[in-house]
């Protein structure tokens, strides 16, 4: 075989130009290895060349090559010859995709490289074309060397041109860089230019494109972009929750089973205000945030979902009952905080819905507080604490003072930090210690200042009132 290759690349040198140097190509060796792995190809009158492109036998070729027909005849350097499907052509890249019967021994095959111009492939760097010649048999594989000319995009297909020599049956051949890797396929759309750079092949990156479809089933070509009849999928909508209730606004989430564009209507006693997810985009996750509500007032609010066709879905009704305005006085929604103890924990007071707390605001350095929060602690032992709970906040005051302060006093409650005072002027407590009285809602339900009468008493009465 070797010598049939060196005798067609001599006269090649004997009938090119004096400019082309007439030596073996100092990278032979690597397109060598590609030789077992170039395929004929013969469709009724019709003669190309191909290239095998996986061991489990996937060819690749032009389509012009195998002018839409079902099935083609494909001879292997070795000699061996398989009736194989094409499983795919596109008119537009003029590529074809050949799926040989299995083997258990597999097939020689390429390596397909990386058409995109780069320091490895450019303009004016050495390419190779393998192909079948019109009328030779399976031994003459010829051999033709050039330069890339130029990348082109023609009608939104891209290709390398180069000077490289094709004959006739050498369409649907790999053209090759210096490592052997396949970079394009031989294209005859443009073979009527009559310049020196008049062979084109097209991009393997077109053709890793399309071969990824093609191994999936998928049709490519005309067919990939043909209008298929819409499948209509019901819209569900689930997973409904709100969240971060305040007295102005809330959370608003749910899921659909398929992507979808939508939001929330909410009103009243009639949907006046309408809520976008996610900027209008198609999406299953949604989540809307609900702002400029009245406090304490009862809303109405569903979801609205549709699909790509513009089918629409509606949710159930859902009940919103915004929270009581925030506010230091009995009757109010506490305001709310997030505060750190002095161990870097932080104590959320949204966290403790549900049960009662006593908000105690003090200070490190308040002497006459120590029976209070002698009082605290002995009514804090007593009450379960799923009942209740005590949160100790002290303002402008640092934390190794408040740590001293709470191994001093002993101090079993919860401790946090308000170091720059702000969670307290929010609470505007008269005079130290001040004790506010929450319910499991976090509705201020009574204020108290000390002294305390009875001690623990006092305090225990007054939880045992809501």
């Amino acid at each position: 075989m070797k010598k049939y290759l060196y005798a067609l690349a001599m006269l090649f040198c004997l009938l090119l130009p004096a400019a082309t140097s007439c030596h073996t190509p100092p990278y032979y060796d690597n397109v060598k290895k590609d030789f077992p792995a170039i395929v004929m190809v013969l469709a009724g009158d019709r003669q190309g060349s191909g290239v095998i492109i996986s061991s489990d036998g996937w060819a690749l070729t032009s389509q012009h090559v195998v002018n839409n027909a079902k099935k083609v005849n494909v001879l292997l350097n070795n000699g061996s010859i398989y009736e194989a499907p094409v499983s795919g052509q596109d008119e537009a890249s003029d590529l074809a995709f050949i799926k040989l019967p299995p083997n258990d021994a597999g097939y020689p095959f390429v390596t397909l490289g990386n058409s995109t111009e780069s320091d490895e492939l450019q303009t004016g760097g050495p390419v190779v074309v393998l192909g079948y010649p019109a009328g030779n048999d399976i031994k003459n594989l010829m051999f033709s060397t050039g330069i890339v000319c130029a990348f082109r995009t023609i009608e939104s297909v891209d290709y390398i041109q180069s000077d490289a020599t094709i004959y006739a049956g050498s369409s649907g051949g790999p053209m090759l860089n210096t490592r052997g890797d396949v970079i394009g396929i031989i294209n005859s759309k443009y073979t009527n230019l009559k310049d020196s750079c008049a062979t084109f092949a097209t991009s393997i990156n077109t053709a890793k494109e399309l071969f990824a479809r093609v191994q999936k089933g998928l049709p490519i070509g005309a067919q990939q972009f043909a209008v298929q009849p819409p499948v209509s999928i019901a819209i569900t909508i689930n997973n409904v929750q709100t969240s971060n209730i305040t007295s102005s606004g809330a959370t608003i989430s749910w899921q659909t089973n398929i992507p979808t564009s939508g939001g929330v209507e909410l009103g009243k006693n009639e949907f006046s205000n309408a809520y976008v997810s996610a900027g209008g985009k198609p999406t299953t996750s949604h989540s809307v945030q609900i702002t400029g509500l009245e406090a304490r007032t009862a809303y109405r609010f569903r979801i609205t979902a549709a699909d790509k066709a513009g089918k629409l879905a509606y949710s159930s009704i859902y009940d919103l009952a915004t929270e009581r305005a925030a506010c230091a006085n009995v009757g109010c929604r506490a305001p709310g905080f997030s505060l750190n103890t002095t161990d870097g924990r932080t104590i959320s007071l949204n966290s403790y819905r549900g049960r009662k707390v006593i908000l105690v605001f003090t200070s490190a350095g308040c002497s006459s507080c120590a029976e209070v929060m002698r009082c605290i602690q002995q009514i804090y032992g007593n009450w379960p604490r799923e009942q209740m709970e005590v949160i100790v906040v002290i303002g402008l005051e640092k934390a190794a003072e408040v740590d001293r302060w709470i191994k001093t006093y002993e101090i079993k409650t919860p401790v946090v930090l308000d170091p720059a005072g702000d969670i307290t002027n929010q609470y505007q407590p008269a005079k130290m210690p001040a004790l506010y009285f929450l319910d499991g809602e976090g509705t201020i339900k009574i204020k108290k200042y000390a002294p305390l009468g009875g001690c623990g008493k006092e305090i225990d009465a007054l939880l045992r009132l809501y």
